[in-house]
């Protein structure tokens, strides 16, 4: 079984930070709406009724909204933990990182998962979209296709991560480059939800995508050996260290 070595809990700390303000919205209407009831028991309701209901609304508004938001960092999450179950399936020899930050000429790369072993490096954006997913590997923009909760079908547009993964192997091959280390990178786009369907309409560049797992685990462990244990220790300490 692979290690796993996370660089940072972002993500969860950003959800529970919106956690605690959902707590706190709907502590301040519970504490809005006893104002009232007492206000209107002393036969006043008329007066500060407007300044009271306001916040309630106020509060009720940014419950929904910061649901929205906390909607979106679970899936985050979730993403995560299947990323930690994808790199726990591939041979011990083999080690990932969550969550690695890689900054070239100024610029900063926020990677999904970069995998380390004697295939090589690899790097991994991975995506926890559900819907049909539809897109190709020149358009800078990709469009998911789902129903809402309410039945409603809607489209929503994306960077393309193809695109994404191009930068981050630019900056990471780069950023060893600098430090001594002149390895290759190689990158995909890995589809996490069972519920998505790909359809991307051109064949495959060096950048593939892949909507199942197994295929993701046989394309990083079937490649030519090129590392050897020394070597992907090397890289590993220093991912840890950035």
């Amino acid at each position: 079984m692979a290690k796993v070595f996370k660089k940072s809990n972002a993500l969860i700390n950003e959800y529970k930070a919106y956690k605690r303000k959902i707590r706190n919205c709907w502590l301040y209407s519970f504490i809005a709406a006893v104002v009232i009831s007492a206000v209107s028991y002393f036969g006043k309701i008329y007066i500060l009724f407007a300044a009271v209901a306001l916040p309630i609304f106020v509060s009720l508004f940014l419950t929904t909204f910061y649901g929205r938001k906390l909607k979106i960092l679970a899936a985050g999450i979730e993403g995560e933990q299947n990323s930690a179950r994808l790199i726990s399936r591939l041979p011990e020899d083999f080690c990932g990182f969550q969550n690695v930050k890689v900054t070239f000429k100024g610029k900063t790369s926020e990677t999904d998962l970069i995998v380390i072993g004697p295939t090589g490096i690899f790097i991994i954006e991975v995506k926890n979209l559900n819907g049909t997913v539809i897109g190709n590997y020149e358009s800078a923009k990709w469009t998911q296709h789902k129903v809402g909760r309410g039945g409603t079908p809607y489209s929503k547009k994306f960077y393309s991560p193809v695109k994404q993964v191009g930068t981050h192997i630019y900056r990471l091959a780069n950023h060893l480059r600098q430090n001594g280390i002149r390895q290759y990178v190689n990158g995909c786009v890995f589809f996490a939800n069972p519920e998505c369907r790909l359809q991307i309409n051109d064949t495959p560049d060096k950048i593939p995508v892949f909507g199942s797992s197994d295929e993701l685990i046989r394309y990083i462990i079937s490649g030519e050996k090129v590392l050897n244990g020394n070597e992907i220790k090397q890289i590993g300490d220093f991912l840890k260290k950035g």
